[in-house]
């Protein structure tokens, strides 16, 4: 019984590093500096990044210095349009930015989130992605208040504290086993005591 409890509460204190394991969902963005869609995409993509999904890890490049990884991308994605914005996200392509494609990001990335993906640009660029972190993201419902607002005004001038916020919610499932596993090992002691006692009593009598 005591090995029991010793093994249950050496799992409950395993579980908080990987209770909830996410991927890494790597996001290739291409823009250009005179494109208007490009700088309010890129202001999302900061804003998802820090509000929504810090498993999601943002890769910014511009044309003019990166034009030879452009054209690698296409290659790879067989992509012929060269409307920019451009995002790759994990492996799935989006062309252009608008109100839908905002929602089609989020839910690629939370479908990422979860599932493996090739990262074939990722792989050509030396970039991998981590399979194994902890936490967990909320699921993409497709509502239209889901929906992280962007701004890009004063966006260079605004400061904000880059410092990810961990909740108590996070932690839920574990402080509940942890708990469970404190009853556990006090009921134990509990039954002992009293056998105790029992055995004490017979041995008098």
């Amino acid at each position: 019984m005591k090995k029991l409890i010793m093994l249950f509460v050496l799992g409950i204190v395993l579980i908080p590093s990987n209770c909830f394991a996410l991927n890494e969902v790597n996001v290739y963005f291409f823009s250009n500096n005179d494109c208007n869609l490009c700088d309010q995409e890129s202001a999302y993509l900061d804003a998802l990044a820090k509000d929504r999904y810090t498993n999601m890890k943002v890769f910014k490049f511009d044309l003019k210095d990166n034009s030879a990884i452009y054209s690698k991308a296409k290659q790879i994605y067989n992509i012929t349009n060269d409307t920019l914005p451009l995002t790759i996200v994990g492996d799935k392509v989006i062309i252009g930015y608008d109100n839908i494609i905002k929602g089609d990001i989020q839910k690629y990335v939370y479908d990422y989130s979860n599932t493996q993906y090739k990262n074939e640009l990722g792989n050509y660029l030396g970039y991998t992605y981590n399979n194994d972190i902890p936490g967990k993201v909320e699921l993409y419902n497709g509502n239209q208040n889901y929906i992280v607002e962007d701004s890009v005004v004063n966006v260079s001038t605004k400061k904000e504290d880059k410092t990810d916020e961990i909740t108590w919610k996070k932690y839920l499932l574990s402080i509940i086993l942890i708990a469970i596993g404190m009853i556990m090992f006090i009921t134990y002691f509990i039954l002992r005591i009293r056998e105790r006692r029992l055995d004490r009593k017979e041995f008098y009598e």
